[in-house]
Order: structure tokens, then C-alpha cells, then sequence
């Protein structure tokens, strides 16, 4: 039987800050200790900057057609 006074998601949103704990003290040991993998990080997310600006730029061509 459940307890309840917990809220029935409380286990899943509980397991689901627990696995991005883990990823966020994983990437800060990978970043921390490799040189190359802050350069690849700021690439990445460069990359990803510009392709949201390309895709305002494509929507917004075709808006006006």
C-alpha cells in the first residue's frame, strides 16, 4: 500500500533528478580534466546557436512568400 502523503510521481521525478545529477558530474569531470573537450563543448554549442539563427532566417524567407 502507498503512502499517501508522498505524491505519486515523487519516485519518478526523484530517479529523474538523480540521472541528471550523474550527467551534470559527468560532463564536469570530462570537462575538467580534458583541455579539447571545452573547445568541442563551446564548438558544439555554437553550432547549435547558429542553426536556430539559420532556421529564424529560412522561416521568415518563406513567411514573406
Amino acid at each position: 500500500m502507498t503512502n499517501p502523503a508522498v505524491a505519486p510521481g515523487f519516485g519518478s521525478a526523484l530517479l529523474i533528478l538523480l540521472r541528471l545529477s550523474l550527467l551534470g558530474v559527468g560532463a564536469f569531470v570530462i570537462l575538467r580534466y580534458s583541455r579539447e573537450s571545452l573547445v568541442a563543448l563551446l564548438m558544439g554549442l555554437f553550432v547549435s546557436f547558429a542553426a536556430v539563427l539559420v532556421e529564424i532566417l529560412v522561416a521568415f524567407l518563406y513567411a514573406r512568400t
